[in-house]
């Protein structure tokens, strides 16, 4: 069985499986972590005082804004 380079390969998500607004909600659940996570190793390893500098800080408000926006239900 050869694969033909020219035909496209078809990568669609089946929206039955998954709704956009699942998607939506799990990108906002992920980003919230790894947020979540740089800011409690930054001010809990290195000691570091948060500030309104803090970009990692200033991540976390907008992705809670985000949320908030959204209307994230469990």
């Amino acid at each position: 069985m050869s694969l033909n380079i020219y035909q496209p390969v078809n990568r669609t998500i089946n929206l039955s499986e998954k709704s956009i607004d699942e998607i939506n909600r799990d990108n906002l659940l992920t980003i919230f972590k790894l947020v979540s996570k740089e800011i409690m190793d930054s001010s809990l390893v290195h000691g570091r005082l948060l500030d309104d500098n803090f970009v990692p800080l200033q991540q976390l408000f907008t992705v809670l804004e985000h949320i908030f926006l959204f209307g994230l239900k469990g």
